[in-house]
């Protein structure tokens, strides 16, 4: 064999032995945010009446088409809404839920998970949270899932509307084993019902609502926390206030949040409008897209 050269440079020499020179890979990742790489999932909910009925289906959509939602045939443990999700490669995970029977209507502190291949039964209980909230966002890193914020703190019971307590706490679990979450940090500010986004690095707050006596509005703010370190830091500002109702999504490089209530004094006055913000930036204002 004469051998292979490229720029005059032997790659493949006469004894086939094959020369490896400056081989540089840029940014190649394999993104876990939402979802699977070929279908969406939703889980549990709410019946849109005057006396709501929490559901426990599991349904899925496909990226590739556009297409309704289809039943997988399989439930989560109880009827949960306000509950928060988080994803391997293989599960989803559902926590920090408004669970209908455990034991009681309930501020979840449980942890389950179902296999992206679900097509009958119920998801596993794998683990619980450091105490039962609803109303978190939910986070992964690949690796963990990162439960921050939320509504509770009380045991199980459901508080009146009137103790509304946003909390700070950050927790996290593994996807690997089953086990119960730690607390690995706090956001600078308490809040609930905020739109949820990830980065490869760091999981973003944005929107939602704090606690009566705490100054500022938190409607209005991006917040963010490393996942390695759990310290949190308000990076920028949405275009407006979103309270609550709202979707927080991911690329590789932006987060978003779509929709919500317009402000407090607007109960009902949904928004149609979609935020957009960068993740590498250490402070970046959304813009509306």
């Amino acid at each position: 064999m004469v051998g292979y050269k490229q720029n005059s440079t032997t790659v493949i020499d006469s004894t086939n032995t094959v020369t490896v020179r400056n081989v540089v890979v840029n940014n190649v990742r394999k993104r876990y945010g939402t979802h699977p790489l070929s279908n969406g999932y939703h889980a549990g909910g709410a019946t849109p009446n005057l006396t709501p009925v929490n559901r426990a289906d599991i349904q899925k959509f496909p990226f590739a088409s556009d297409g309704n939602a289809t039943d997988t045939n399989g439930d989560l443990l109880d009827g949960a809404t306000w509950g928060a999700g988080a994803e391997s490669a293989t599960h989803s995970f559902v926590a920090a839920a408004d669970e209908e029977n455990h034991p009681t209507p309930a501020l979840s502190d449980r942890i389950q998970k179902y296999p992206f291949a679900i097509t009958s039964g119920t998801s596993s209980e794998v683990g619980n949270l450091t105490f039962g909230r609803r109303e978190s966002t939910g986070h992964t890193d690949g690796g963990s899932g990162f439960i921050a914020g939320g509504w509770g703190g009380f045991g199980y019971a459901v508080p009146p509307p009137s103790l509304s307590i946003a909390r700070t706490t950050i927790d996290k679990f593994p996807f690997a084993s089953d086990g119960n979450a730690v607390n690995v940090g706090d956001q600078d500010w308490p809040r609930r019902k905020a739109a949820g986004s990830s980065s490869s690095t760091h999981g973003y707050a944005s929107g939602g609502e704090s606690n009566p006596n705490i100054p500022g509005d938190v409607g209005v703010r991006i917040e963010r926390f490393s996942f390695a370190t759990g310290v949190s830091a308000a990076v920028g500002s949405l275009t407006e206030y979103a309270g609550f109702i709202m979707g927080g999504n991911s690329s590789s490089t932006h987060g978003y949040r779509s929709g919500g209530v317009r402000a407090p004094s607007s109960f009902y006055s949904p928004q149609n409008i979609i935020d957009k913000f960068p993740f590498p930036p250490a402070t970046a204002n959304a813009t509306d897209v």
